[in-house]
């Protein structure tokens, strides 16, 4: 899809430490990649990986429906971490996804944070995996969609999070936005 539609901007939120930007790199993506992570540990990796390559940009960054500063739940394994409350049956088939320690992040909209490193004309593809946090991303991201060509975003079906959005409730929610 993205060869297909040629995009040449990709917004990665929730980067982590930058796997999905390297499978871009290594399938070929050669265009603007900015990666969006919170954490300072993950953009600390994040950073590193980004360094020689001056078509990624790092912003180390939580996105949500608004600009202030929030606590974010970080997981042993990292990947987990999220802005909401883990549930138990998260826990359950993911123990080491427990909740270890809290980190103060600094936290702005997705419509505040991208312009200035958004090129007019350009095709946008926004990857989201914010661990139940896709839905408040979107809040956040009303005039930014507008530019948007792609959307891929992490959903569950069942509740893992404390206030995620499900499967349904998010189509639904992209629908509403013209993505099909």
């Amino acid at each position: 899809m993205i060869q297909h539609l040629g995009v040449e901007t990709v917004l990665d939120v929730g980067a982590n430490v930058g796997q999905y930007a390297l499978q871009l790199r290594d399938g070929g993506y050669k265009h603007l990649i900015v990666s969006f992570e919170p954490l300072t540990e993950a953009f600390a990796v994040l950073q590193a990986r980004a360094h020689s390559d001056p078509n990624w940009t790092v912003l180390n960054l939580a996105l949500g429906a608004e600009d202030g500063d929030a606590d974010i739940n970080i997981a042993q394994d990292n990947a987990s971490s999220s802005l909401l409350p883990m549930l138990e049956t998260h826990l359950r088939y993911a123990p080491a996804s427990k909740y270890v320690s809290r980190e103060h992040v600094k936290v702005k909209t997705l419509d505040a944070a991208a312009p200035g490193v958004l090129l007019s004309g350009k095709r946008v593809l926004l990857k989201l995996d914010t661990q139940g946090y896709e839905h408040q991303v979107l809040k956040g991201a009303t005039l930014l969609l507008r530019q948007v060509d792609l959307i891929e975003c992490e959903l569950s079906l069942v509740p893992l999070y404390d206030g995620q959005h499900l499967f349904l409730e998010m189509v639904t929610l992209l629908d509403r936005h013209g993505f099909k």
